[in-house]
């Protein structure tokens, strides 16, 4: 009960925070309003007004890789308030014509270079010699520094979220060094992810040498209509031979070093294998190709054993959301078990209704949620999602004082991981690389991981009725723009 109290206070405080932004667009509403009211012009307003609802209505509908609750939501924000929806949408929701082109182009370039047709989920058979698991940031910053330590020939780096603190400024050090030793050095980081970072570092590490390269700029992704369109993948690749593949990127919260997050659980793998590196290059360096406009392609490095992984990317540069139509196949064929441990648990309503059916057909379903935010808003959606779980007779829990990163979905004999969530913006906004392991090893070690998780969470029965009736209106309110978080 400490906790609810606790999260409802906070969705109060972030009510109040919202009123701060509801408020002036109110205010300037009515003051269009007044201003326009006795004026000839008023007619011309009105005019422009609907055909700019209309038109840009009209490319809402013309986009078919959204999903429906996304589209609802854009019609219903522009029908509302015609100027700041559509600003709105043309910043962070739409897609030009030369920006789809342009992606068509990316997406046929990646079927080409995976000899693949647009399949259905442009799935890639790799494997790998050997593995190893990391749960926090501590101990695969420590392993990915002696391996970078030892490069010999070249260092491909590509996280979503680059910080300026002790982490990076050590391995900063290391590249640099590196670089003067012949190694070649490539590094890569999204614009927004790493908006905090001190581009100043960038410029010397060029200075030094090294091939860098920011992902989809600000000023560059309005005028195209794709500011939702982040790069999310998390790699590094070394000497083509060995992949840090997951969920964390480069800060010193994910390795638990940081008062407001506390303890930070996560996880992320250390793969040794050609096939796999070959795979995970490619992919980084198609991207680099598509920012930067030039690379070659290297070739694809044979599976010379049996396929103990599979690898797929990612994003709206292909024709259908891959992850979210695997999972829902998958999880329609789960027999036994279905365990989802996700940081942001916000479900697509194809997804959602594959989970509750699953439970229905008498499969084990346990979601294992954070107990802290990082988000405030997508902690309060989840709220809702996790609530109609609950009472579909699916086992919620969160952790107690923990922000779980972790992005970990067993289903049967089947674990999925790598750096999507389970929400809208990594199913149709994101570029991401995701992960399929079927080997018994792995698999045991990932199951025993979430049973750890279970032991240190505790289980959450939404009740609805014991809910005081504002509280339960703050949680939907935020679930309304669930489709565009």
């Amino acid at each position: 009960m400490k906790d609810f109290l606790v999260e409802m206070r906070v969705l109060r405080r972030v009510a109040i925070a919202m009123s701060t932004f509801i408020i002036p667009i109110s205010l300037s509403t009515t003051w269009l309003y007044f201003a326009f009211e006795y004026s000839d012009v008023l007619i011309s307003f009105i005019v422009f007004s609907s055909f700019l609802k209309i038109v840009t209505i009209l490319h809402v509908l013309s986009y078919k890789r959204r999903n429906e609750k996304a589209t609802l939501f854009w019609i219903l924000f522009i029908i509302v308030l015609p100027m700041y929806g559509s600003f709105f949408y043309v910043v962070n929701g739409s897609h030009y014509i030369k920006y789809d082109v342009k992606l068509k182009r990316k997406n046929k370039e990646r079927a080409e270079l995976f000899n693949l047709k647009e399949s259905r989920f442009m799935l890639r058979d790799s494997n790998y010699e050997s593995y190893k698991i990391f749960t926090n940031g501590f101990d695969k910053y420590n392993s990915l520094i002696d391996d970078l330590m030892s490069a010999k020939k070249e260092i491909i780096i590509q996280y979503f979220i680059v910080r300026s603190d002790y982490v990076f400024n050590t391995i900063y050090k290391i590249l640099e060094k590196k670089e003067k030793e012949g190694v070649k050095i490539m590094i890569a980081t999204d614009f927004v992810g790493s908006w905090t970072f001190d581009l100043k570092k960038f410029k010397e590490l060029k200075k030094t040498g090294m091939e860098t390269d920011v992902y989809n700029p600000v000023v560059a992704s309005m005028s195209q209509g794709s500011m939702n369109h982040r790069n999310h993948r998390k790699a590094v690749i070394i000497d083509s031979n060995i992949v840090y593949a997951g969920g964390m990127n480069l800060a010193k919260y994910y390795g638990g070093m940081s008062s407001k997050f506390g303890i930070w659980i996560d996880l992320h793998f250390r793969f040794i294998g050609k096939a796999l590196a070959s795979e995970y290059k490619r992919t980084f360096m198609l991207d680099w190709k598509y920012s930067k406009k030039q690379t070659e392609i290297p070739n694809k490095v044979k599976v010379e054993n049996e396929s103990n992984i599979t690898v797929f990317d990612d994003g709206p540069d292909i024709s259908e959301p891959i992850l979210l139509n695997y999972l829902v196949e998958k999880i329609d064929k789960t027999e036994k078990k279905l365990y989802i441990a996700m940081p942001y648990p916000i479900f697509p309503v194809k997804l959602e209704k594959s989970i509750i059916n699953a439970k229905k057909r008498g499969v084990e379903v346990i979601v294992i949620a954070p107990g802290i935010p990082d988000k405030l808003s997508a902690y309060c959606v989840s709220y809702a999602y996790m609530k109609k779980l609950s009472q579909n007779g699916i086992i919620t829990k969160r952790i107690d004082g923990i922000f779980l990163h972790s992005k970990l979905i067993i289903a049967d004999d089947e674990v999925i991981t790598g750096t999507s969530n389970t929400d809208y913006r990594s199913f149709y906004q994101h570029y991401e690389t995701n992960f399929v392991l079927k080997e018994d090893k792995i698999v045991n070690e990932l199951n025993d991981l979430f049973k750890e998780y279970i032991s240190m969470s505790y289980e959450i029965k939404y009740k609805f009725k014991k809910i005081p009736a504002i509280d339960s209106a703050i949680y939907y309110l935020f679930k309304i723009p669930s489709p565009v978080l």
